[in-house]
């Protein structure tokens, strides 16, 4: 199937599809391509204008047979741009092992869907230069080239090449130019690529690595992955610990709240609001109780985002003490960290959003009398 998703690049159209599959078929079977033979082929590709052996080597590519890829190959390093990448298809089809590394090269140079056609088709063998080159990529800054690559080991569907996929992307989910792009490509992997980014988080050796393959099995949402996450919920890193903290917020699962609980006491302020801001995605009335001792925080970022949250759960025990916090006339500078825009918001503008959200006539009435009711 593949010589009709990359092989009808270049090539006449004809009248059906059908009976463009039965003579391919036939003509192959019987040592001939578009009624041409082997050693004719080879004759238009010694003696032919560059039209005609390109057309040669198209057509060796649907031989199967070690001479015809190592004449194929010869080709890669044509001066004629057309030749290359005609050779460079017929590689693809011919599925050649010992091209893969040359024509892995050609990426940057080569903007031809030719050669990432050819690369899918060459398969697992072509997986380890391309995470050299998607690597040099982070290091070259070329985010798009690096998108290109993602896609083929995407195509390919290598573990290992999902693996390294995964991390490039989760690294752009913090760029507003690319964050889109990144999670709809990590949504596309999905659930096949959860087992190896697992075996990954748990042999990391960096926290950079650790909070790269983190922040992707968040994205993916795989309850398969949370085993492995809890693990880190005691890191010596604040860094990582907020982003169990984020994780626990994007996988909903029983256990969640306990861990989320046990992070609001965190020592690190980063950590105690993101898991505030995740119990609040879970909604989950069971940590009302502490949401409500955090109201008393003398951190008021604490005391606000536990408005934010009790506002999410609305659960009606909040009531008073969150009229208590409309005297909070703290300013916080909010920042939106996709965005990177901040904002001025005071610590009473949580707690009466929070009112609003719950709708209890008693919060109702209070945020009228001190018009804060629109």
């Amino acid at each position: 199937m593949t010589f009709f998703k990359w092989g009808v690049i270049g090539m006449k159209k004809t009248t059906g599809v059908i009976v463009f599959i039965l003579l391919f078929f036939v003509s192959v079977f019987f040592g001939q391509y578009r009624g041409l033979t082997f050693e004719e082929w080879k004759t238009v590709l010694e003696y032919g204008t560059v039209q005609e052996k390109a057309m040669a080597l198209e057509a060796l590519g649907n031989f199967n047979l070690k001479e015809s890829e190592t004449l194929v190959y010869g080709y890669l390093k044509s001066p004629e741009r057309e030749l290359r990448l005609t050779a460079v298809w017929a590689l693809g089809q011919l599925q050649s092992e010992m091209a893969a590394n040359e024509i892995v090269w050609m990426l940057g140079s080569e903007n031809d869907v030719r050669v990432d056609g050819s690369l899918v088709n060459i398969g697992s063998v072509a997986v380890k230069p391309l995470v050299i080159k998607l690597k040099l990529t982070e290091l070259t800054a070329d985010v798009d080239e690096g998108l290109r690559i993602s896609q083929i080991l995407m195509n390919i569907q290598a573990p290992e090449g999902l693996v390294e996929v995964s991390k490039f992307l989760s690294g752009l989910l913090s760029a507003p130019l690319y964050r889109q792009k990144a999670v709809d490509m990590i949504s596309q992997i999905g659930p096949k690529a959860v087992d190896p980014l697992i075996t990954a988080l748990q042999t990391a050796t960096s926290d950079e690595a650790v909070i790269q393959l983190m922040s992707t099995l968040a994205t993916i949402k795989d309850t398969r992955s949370l085993p492995a996450i809890y693990m880190y919920v005691s890191s010596p890193s604040p860094e990582i610990r907020a982003v169990v903290a984020n994780a626990l917020g994007k996988i909903p699962a029983a256990l969640n709240t306990d861990y989320l609980i046990s992070l609001m006491r965190d020592i690190n302020k980063d950590v105690q609001i993101q898991a505030i801001v995740s119990i609040a995605s879970l909604k989950d009335p069971a940590a009302v109780v502490f949401l409500l001792s955090a109201l008393n925080n003398e951190n008021p970022f604490i005391r606000a985002y536990s408005a934010y949250a009790l506002g999410e759960i609305k659960d009606v025990r909040a009531v008073y003490q969150l009229i208590n916090l409309l005297n909070d006339d703290v300013i916080l500078v909010i920042e939106d960290k996709t965005t990177g825009k901040k904002e001025q918001k005071r610590v009473f503008q949580f707690a009466a959003d929070a009112l609003k959200k719950i709708g209890d006539p008693r919060g109702l009435e209070e945020l009228k009398k001190r018009g804060l009711d629109k």
